[in-house]
């Protein structure tokens, strides 16, 4: 079976940015600023979860018509497997181990920085597929309904063939049931019978990652630098892959951690120590001055031996001082060669030291312009200081002035309002006669209009009446029929009762000519046991006569009480 329809949308919202081209390049870089909203070149789980929220909410508007969210949707399916896209790629890059400024223990290496942004939504689309396939098996069908996070094996035995076609190695390697269940159990790694999302997830990546595949290499990327996050592959037989078992050792080589930089506060690298050099036969060795060719005259006194010689102990001498000069010159060769290659390595090794410096000047230049922006907007912020206070000084002193005019203008009022006394005096005699006449005009109009409501208020109170009377009837109607009813019921209900109690009463006699027959019977009987035995057999006969009358009493109270309720 393929993948849901739901994958599909999440990763047709994500993939462009993986591609390692120039234009996926430009397009992360604009996605990571939004994703940093402080700008400090670190994103944190919970801002990249609600970054993965704003992409699938604007490929996935709400539909206002249905009311149906699809971006949210989506975002709220995959959230589980966030996570741990999060935690694989913030374990990319190298980290210096330094606690980031403002925090306690956090470092880089606790946050997503741009180099590995690109990761991030790789492993969000991995992660994505391995949840819906998760999610396929668990629950027992599509959909989220009845998930619990745990796949028991009921659950896999029924659902295992709905994965083989998500692209993994160790889910398309299961061919029939037991294969299935051998995968189960290697999935399950405490042997308790259910498969957690941790357990599934890390199965699949050792399993990739082992096989060298595509999506294996990308889950591999995050080995190359990180400090102290290594991943491990789960202990044990973790991964079978078409029949045969594997963990995370037989990955490629090309999937281990390389080798670190040597930094220059190391020091020289020392050379290898002449035990070492004498084990090893492919060791680069100076050869040792050959000896001096004789010239082999008979009568040279600085070689008397050598006349007393044969001629083809000459010729022997000769051909091997000429293999000895080959073999010279071939170890030479290899030497210079052997230098040749520690020449380059020590230049490529100066070439990585420069490149670490150029990286720490940048790092100082960023800092140095930093500090310059800083101080530039603290002197910004002098200066507006500044400014702002001469303004209050500026407004104290226009104020001041304004006070002082105000009382200029206060004196002439006066003289003003002296004389406008005299005519405000008549205006308000004036206005007063007019308010009066105004005031009599508004209580005539007032009586006219409590006239007129009491008038409607009798009207609407006299139908009121009307009605109530009518609803009177037809309440005392309702309630003499539903009496008769309720009598009609009572009389059934009765008879009812006099035949149960009738009834109760012949059970209670048949039960009390049962007792006296089993009474009789035992009197018989108890003629031809001893007299101890008769006791015995008396007591327990007034035994079952005492529990059969309290059952009978039983009954009554119940009877009773199931008449007295009836009666409510």
């Amino acid at each position: 079976m393929s993948t849901s329809a739901d994958l599909g949308d999440f990763i047709a919202c994500f993939e462009p940015f993986t591609v390692k081209d120039n234009a996926g390049g430009k397009l992360r870089k604009a996605e990571f600023r939004s994703a940093d909203p402080n700008g400090n070149g670190l994103c944190s789980l919970a801002e990249l979860e609600t970054w993965l929220l704003a992409k699938l909410i604007t490929k996935y508007p709400k539909d206002k018509a249905t009311g149906t969210d699809r971006g949210r949707d989506l975002w709220d399916l995959f959230r589980p497997s966030y996570i741990r896209a999060f935690n694989d790629a913030k374990d990319y890059k190298q980290d210096t181990g330094k606690v980031l400024e403002g925090t306690k223990t956090s470092t880089a290496d606790d946050f997503v920085s741009f180099g590995e942004f690109r990761l991030f939504c790789a492993y969000a689309i991995i992660y994505a597929t391995m949840y819906d396939a998760f999610s396929l098996i668990d629950g027992g069908g599509a959909g989220r309904g009845g998930d619990d996070r745990k796949i028991e094996a009921s659950e896999w035995a029924a659902g295992w063939s709905q994965v083989t076609g998500h692209g993994f190695v160790a889910l398309a390697a299961m061919t029939d049931e037991a294969s299935a269940m051998e995968v189960f159990k290697s999935m399950d790694d405490n042997g308790g019978g259910i498969i957690t999302l941790i357990e599934f997830c890390e199965y699949i990546k050792t399993a990739e990652v082992a096989a060298g595949s595509e999506i294996g290499l990308s889950l591999a990327e995050d080995e190359e630098g990180g400090v102290g996050k290594k991943w491990e592959a789960p202990k044990g037989e973790k991964v079978k892959v078409g029949g045969a078992g594997g963990d995370a050792s037989t990955a490629p080589s090309a999937l281990k951690r390389p080798k670190p930089v040597r930094d220059k506060a190391e020091g020289p690298k020392k050379e290898p120590s002449k035990e070492k050099a004498d084990a090893d036969p492919t060791a680069f060795k100076p050869l040792a001055t050959p000896p001096a060719r004789t010239s082999g005259s008979v009568g040279s006194s600085r070689a008397p031996s050598v006349a007393k010689r044969p001629v083809s102990a000459a010729r022997s001498s000769r051909a091997t001082s000429a293999s000895r000069s080959r073999s010279a010159a071939a170890f030479s060769e290899r030497g210079n060669s052997l230098l040749k290659a520690k020449a380059e390595e020590e230049e490529k090794r100066k070439r990585r030291a420069q490149i670490e410096e150029n990286k720490w000047r940048l790092r100082e230049e960023r800092a140095t312009k930093q500090a310059k922006e800083k101080a530039a907007q603290l002197e910004y912020l002098a200066n507006e200081k500044a400014r702002m206070d001469a303004a209050r000084s500026q407004k104290q002193f226009n104020a001041d002035r304004e006070k002082a005019a105000a009382k200029a203008r206060s004196a002439n009022a006066v003289a003003a309002l002296k004389e406008s006394k005299a005519q405000a005096g008549a205006v308000a005699r004036q206005h007063a006669k007019d308010l009066l006449e105004n005031e009599r005009a508004r209580d005539q109009a007032a009586r006219e209009m409590k006239q007129l409501k009491e008038e409607k208020e009798r009207k609407e109170a006299s139908e009121a009446r009307k009605a109530d009377v009518a609803n009177t009837k037809f309440l005392r109607a309702e309630a003499d029929r539903q009496a008769k009813e309720n009598e009609r019921e009572m009389s059934a209900r009765e008879k009812e009762r006099i035949k149960l109690r009738q009834d109760l009463d012949e059970s209670r006699r048949a039960q009390d000519a049962m007792i006296r027959r089993q009474a009789l019977e035992s009197a018989r009987q108890s003629q031809l046991f001893s007299k101890e035995v008769r006791d015995a057999e008396e007591r327990r006969a007034f035994q079952e006569e005492a529990q059969l009358r309290k059952a009978i009493e039983e009954e009554e109270r119940e009877f009773r009480k199931g008449t007295s309720l009836d009666g409510y």
